[in-house]
């Protein structure tokens, strides 16, 4: 879901009209794992878009590009067959679309965000969004 600081400071459930306090919980969140996003919130503006991820399940709205592994879970295999299948596996959970190519996942980040609780796989890479269409139908 794309989103602002100003989204947040707008959303009355949220509480806060500090930019320093909502970069604040955001930060938090992100190192948690419960939320995801690239950018580094201490250099977003108030005004600045970037998409945000919830760990619990993906926005409607949201790009199909990061997708989280409970920490308890994860697993290193020593086959990068196993490594991919292991990543399918929790993306297809998480967005309920079917992999027909595990080479997809070979254009994920090789090191992935490791918060507290879920590790979160994503591609830094803008052409995700073509590269998807072409390797995944839905369940």
């Amino acid at each position: 879901m794309k989103i602002t600081i100003n989204d947040l400071i707008r959303c009355r459930a949220f509480g806060s009209k500090n930019i320093q306090q909502v970069k604040k919980w955001l930060y938090h969140c992100k190192k948690s794992g419960i939320l995801f996003f690239e950018e580094n919130v201490f250099e977003l503006t108030s005004s600045t878009p970037f998409n945000i991820y919830y760990a619990l399940s993906p926005y409607k709205s949201s790009d199909i590009n990061p997708f989280p592994i409970p920490i308890k879970d994860f697993t290193l295999f020593d086959d990068l067959d196993e490594d991919l299948e292991f990543m399918r596996h929790y993306f297809e959970k998480y967005y309920k679309k079917r992999v027909l190519d595990n080479r997809y996942f070979l254009f994920y980040e090789t090191e992935p965000y490791v918060g507290i609780h879920y590790i979160w796989y994503y591609r830094a890479t803008k052409e995700r969004n073509d590269i998807f269409a072409a390797s995944t139908k839905e369940v």
